[in-house]
């Protein structure tokens, strides 16, 4: 069983995603009032396997998945066109075919997989490995992903470093609590793919940035995988030697594999947290009240505005009356 994320709270109440991991159906996922808050993680990737599902057949061929394959080819800081590693159609196809093996991608297959492969850049950037990306990790998330010719062009601007981390901390922190959780990374990235994959057309070239992110390629995933794994374990050791306190949890640091189908098969999808969820449900609550409060105060402000042509309109007419008066007489 892989490890859940540190700061994951398991309570079955405040449970972000109910469905069963082959399910196509979607999770509940959204809240209502917001659009910065809403993902459907389920529906979002099952929108982006029909890009590539061309006959429609609910899986892909060895035809279809090269598509994809080609499509998220990981790129170099160089814009050469493959890098040294690159798998062929028929690994990959192995890779992802890790449920029944018939040859063909199903999409619960495709789902797992493309939130592994996002797991593990995650934790790539984890430096911690404490479930969490905060501003300070957000320096190897540019370094790591900012690489168009347009990030090239601006890289020598004054304070470029600062303002990308904090624009990406703004894209992934959707619920303001000043760290990013695996849900969250995940939930961006998907988004942008579908935004993105709505216009492509086979053989245009997608972004770097999804590019570099989603690295389908199987052998490249598994080395970054052992070389965090490795890391994490030399600073475990560490830590023991200098007598702190390592919790069971933390010794066994494991980032789900996508060259193991044991891995994939007992993987499990991010969830929100319970206080992520709480804090989501309060930006939606002062959101819906910033909407109902013009439309609460306006007759207020239509009896203020009222009131002073009321009392222009009976000053006139006393004016009136005393001057009939006067000079009738």
């Amino acid at each position: 069983m892989l490890r859940p994320l540190p700061h994951q709270v398991n309570v079955d109440f405040f449970t972000a995603r109910t469905m069963p991991r082959t399910s196509t159906v979607s999770s509940e996922v959204t809240i209502e009032g917001t659009t910065a808050l809403k993902i459907d993680v389920d529906a979002t990737i099952e929108k982006i396997f029909k890009v590539f599902d061309q006959n429609g057949d609910g899986s892909l061929d060895k035809q279809e998945l090269s598509a994809f394959a080609k499509a998220f080819t990981k790129p170099t800081k160089a814009h050469q066109r493959a890098p040294k590693g690159q798998d062929n159609i028929d690994k990959i196809m192995s890779a992802m075919d890790f449920e029944d093996g018939d040859g063909n991608v199903q999409l619960a297959e495709f789902k797992v997989y493309l939130e592994a492969v996002l797991a593990a850049k995650f934790a790539e950037y984890d430096n911690s490995h404490d479930g969490i990306l905060t501003i300070d990790e957000m320096t190897k998330v540019v370094n790591d992903l900012c690489h168009s010719k347009a990030d090239e062009r601006q890289r020598k601007q004054a304070h470029y470093m600062q303002n990308k981390k904090e624009w990406f901390m703004t894209k992934f922190d959707k619920d303001h609590g000043d760290s990013v959780s695996l849900f969250e990374f995940q939930a961006f990235f998907l988004k942008e793919m579908d935004a993105v994959l709505r216009k492509w057309k086979p053989g245009q070239e997608l972004p770097y940035i999804l590019r570099a992110a989603v690295n389908v390629n199987p052998g490249q995933v598994h080395k970054l995988v052992q070389t965090i794994e490795k890391v994490e374990e030399k600073r475990v050791e560490k830590s023991k030697a200098a007598g702190v306190y390592i919790s069971p949890e933390q010794d066994a640091f494991h980032v789900a594999d996508v060259t193991d189908k044991k891995d994939l098969q007992h993987f499990e999808a991010p969830e929100l947290t319970y206080e992520e969820k709480f804090r989501r449900a309060e930006l939606a609550k002062e959101e819906a009240r910033k909407h109902a409060a013009p439309k609460q105060e306006a007759p207020e402000n239509a009896k203020a505005g009222i009131l002073p042509k009321v009392l222009v309109a009976a000053a006139v007419v006393a004016i009136g009356v005393f001057a009939y008066k006067r000079y009738s007489k």
